[in-house]
């Protein structure tokens, strides 16, 4: 998987998405679809998503289904996750604000969980923003 999400992420193959199509659509309806939730991926910075030419996590939800909320911005251009410490994930600034409007149910998706700070950072945004209910969905946790 983690080859798979290299060449997906890093490397540009959006088309790798849909080999795990199937099964995110599966595990949706099998937890969340009854429940009616908002699909909001996690954003990238403009610089960030300049540099992949997509939004790994929009793809992710893309492929799960049409109801997705762009309302979650990024604000900072950080480092990249993977090259920063768990301590210095957890202390990070909130980078995430609200433009527009907020679901009650959301369903944050992502990519890769590890620390969980940035689904803890875009919860506590959309909660603050007035979202009754945050869940989130990742492909991977490492």
């Amino acid at each position: 998987m983690k080859e798979q999400i290299a060449i997906y992420k890093y490397r540009g193959d959006y088309e790798i998405v849909f080999s795990w199509q199937e099964e995110l659509r599966r595990v949706y309806l099998k937890h969340y679809k009854k429940d009616k939730f908002t699909l909001i991926p996690i954003p990238l910075s403009e610089e960030r998503q300049f540099e992949r030419g997509f939004n790994q996590a929009e793809g992710i939800a893309r492929c799960i289904g049409t109801n997705i909320n762009q309302s979650l911005v990024r604000t900072q251009h950080t480092e990249k996750q993977s090259k920063r410490k768990k301590r210095q994930r957890m202390e990070a600034t909130n980078p995430f604000l609200i433009n527009g409007e907020v679901p009650k149910r959301a369903l944050i998706i992502d990519d890769i969980y590890t620390t969980g700070t940035t689904i803890r950072q875009a919860a506590q945004c959309l909660r603050e923003a007035g979202a009754e209910e945050v869940e989130s969905l990742t492909l991977i946790r490492s």
